[in-house]
């Protein structure tokens, strides 16, 4: 382990991870925006999606290890126009005149913190810069005490066909502990409201594990979101992120104690059999939807092989096809830093990487297992060898331990596979990501939140 980072952000099997990998791979330098980002045009295939990241929140929660900020007019306004500029740059480029946008998704932060004018104004400056194929996905992110029917009317007039909010528990008592800004009453009228709006397609957020909180607590909760009608339900185990006000509560001993991870282990797998009995379809890490009603944006960022996403905003992450080669890269996390960066007509890309035959063949896997299966053809397809060939022996390993099987076109995820879903996925990284962690964690263990320069490489 790094001695600068005392904490625990990689376990072997048997012991169970709580931190599954969602970036890869793990190591960044410098890089040329112009090398990712040609002025010249060349030939690409024609699809893409968007993510973009809007980083202020009318509550800060003290468990998020995201780029966020709180409200605040000023500062929020100067965003919307860095992000329209960061947009247009891009939509100049002569990469993007023949892409079309297959999905595009809001997140924060809390993007419903910010007006339904400044919103819609986002939304409809990348419509106009940006082809967009029909019926494209179009997600916000909100939170009950952001969501107001105007604001959602307007949000749908605009465009935008599917809203995620995060509920993370309908017991008052937890919803105080874990510092959201809402209560249970609230989030029940937040759903109602969304679906008197005209949206068919609503996610929500729970989360287990909570301090003091128990199997029986857990499974009313289940019973409660299922009672609400949504579309979508994602459900995460609390990870105390190092750095996180809710770390420094811990440290302080003014922490409830979390449930054990047998009991943690137990909550999942109630989870599983409860959603997937109510015909909810576990279908990545930790999403389930009912049928037609999972998201593109998650598909895009995971299911093997990955395709492109194109991150806007501070703080956020990108994974493109350049005709120079596959990068990933972030941009500049300090949201005044970002907003000069773009004022100066420059992209504010902070680092990035441009990866090797050996990390994007480990990424299709390490990300590929968050999507429960890994097609085999396509890799093939995409590298000339095979699977078996590259990985054989961690898979055999892998089968041996009862957590995946090796089929003749997948390697598939079984139910204890699921339920240790970051140590699978960890095995297939490569000597340079392995026993690495998250750029956030890197941040928030040294206790700066606002940038990533902790994770180039020196």
């Amino acid at each position: 382990m790094n001695e600068q980072l005392p904490y625990d952000y990689w376990r072997e099997f048997p012991d169970r991870d709580p931190q599954a990998m969602v970036w890869y791979p793990l190591s960044f330098g410098p890089v040329e925006p112009n090398e990712i980002w040609p002025t010249r045009k060349q030939a690409l295939r024609a699809q893409t999606s968007l993510y973009v990241h809007v980083p202020f929140c009318a509550v800060i929660c003290p468990f998020c290890p995201f780029n966020k900020y709180p409200s605040v007019h000023d500062q929020m306004q100067a965003f919307v126009q860095a992000v329209k500029r960061e947009i247009s740059m891009l939509g100049e480029r002569a990469q993007w005149q023949e892409m079309t946008m297959s999905a595009a998704f809001f997140g924060g932060g809390t993007p419903t913190a910010l007006s339904a004018h400044q919103l819609v104004e986002i939304i409809t400056h990348a419509r106009r810069a940006l082809p967009w194929q029909p019926g494209a996905e179009v997600t916000v992110e909100g939170s009950p005490e952001t969501l107001t029917p105007d604001k959602l009317a307007a949000l749908r007039d605009a465009g935008v066909n599917r809203i995620s909010f995060g509920v993370q528990s309908f017991d008052d008592q937890y919803l105080r502990m874990i510092g959201r800004g809402h209560n249970s009453d609230m989030a029940k009228r937040a759903v109602e409201m969304v679906l008197n709006s005209g949206f068919d397609n609503l996610a929500i957020d729970m989360m287990y594990r909570l301090p003091g909180q128990t199997m029986e607590e857990w499974e009313r909760e289940l019973s409660v979101a299922l009672s609400t009608g949504v579309q979508h339900i994602s459900a995460y185990s609390l990870f105390v992120e190092p750095g996180s006000a809710l770390a420094k509560v811990r440290r302080r001993g003014k922490m409830v104690e979390q449930a054990s991870v047998e009991t943690d282990l137990e909550m999942w797998r109630l989870c599983i059999d409860t959603l997937e009995g109510r015909g909810y379809k576990l279908y990545t890490l930790y999403d389930f939807a009912l049928a037609g009603r999972a998201s593109e944006h998650h598909l895009i960022n995971w299911r093997a092989p990955q395709a492109e996403y194109v991150g806007i905003g501070p703080g956020a992450f990108s994974y493109v096809q350049s005709p120079n080669g596959e990068f990933v890269y972030g941009n500049i996390n300090p949201i005044d830093q970002y907003c000069e960066t773009l004022a100066a007509d420059r992209l504010p890309i902070d680092f990035g990487i441009r990866l090797s035959e050996e990390e994007s063949m480990a990424r299709y896997m390490v990300l590929g297992t968050n999507a429960l299966r890994i097609p085999k053809q396509p890799f093939t397809d995409r590298y000339g060898t095979t699977i078996d060939q590259q990985f054989g022996d961690t898979v055999d390993r892998l089968v041996e331990l009862g957590l995946v099987e090796n089929t003749p076109a997948s390697i598939n995820l079984t139910l204890k596979g699921k339920l240790y879903l970051a140590n699978v996925g960890k095995s297939f990284a490569s000597d340079m990501s392995r026993m690495k962690p998250h750029p956030a964690g890197v941040d928030l263990q040294r206790g700066e939140g606002l940038s990533l320069s902790g994770i180039v490489s020196r």
